[in-house]
C-alpha cells in the first residue's frame, strides 16, 4: 500500500482478501479495556523503577563518607539536587563566620578599652 510506484501497491479487491482484514474486529470497548490495562500496567512499572532507583539513591547517599570541608559538601549537594541541603550548609557556614567575626570585633574593642 506505501509503494511509490502504484502499479506495486495492491488492489482493493487484494487488500480485502488479506487475512488481516477478515479476521475478528474488537469493539471499542473491548479496546478501551484493553489500553487502559496496558496503560496500568506501564503506570506499575514505572512507579517500581522510580521507587527503587530512588532508594538505590537513599541508600548511596546515606552510605557516602561525610564531606571533608563545605566545598566538598556543595558539590555533593549540586551532584544529588540536594538544594535544600546546600542552603542549609551555607546558613551554618555564615552563621560561624559571623561569629567568628564577632568574637574578633569584640576582642578589638576590649583591647582598645584596656589600652
Amino acid at each position: 500500500m506505501l509503494a511509490y510506484n502504484n502499479f506495486e501497491r495492491p488492489t482493493l479487491n487484494q487488500i480485502k482478501s488479506h487475512p488481516w482484514m477478515k479476521g475478528p474486529v474488537p469493539s471499542q470497548q473491548d479496546v478501551e479495556h484493553a489500553m487502559s490495562m496496558l496503560k496500568s500496567k506501564f503506570i506499575q512499572k514505572e512507579v517500581q523503577q522510580t521507587s527503587s532507583s530512588l532508594r538505590t539513591k537513599n541508600s548511596e547517599i546515606r552510605n557516602r563518607p561525610l564531606a571533608k570541608s563545605f566545598k566538598d559538601y556543595a558539590i555533593f549537594c549540586i551532584k544529588t539536587n540536594n538544594v535544600h541541603a546546600l542552603m542549609k550548609g551555607y546558613l551554618v557556614l555564615a552563621k560561624i563566620w559571623f561569629q567568628s567575626w564577632g568574637r574578633y570585633i569584640l576582642r578589638c574593642q576590649y583591647c582598645r578599652k584596656k589600652g
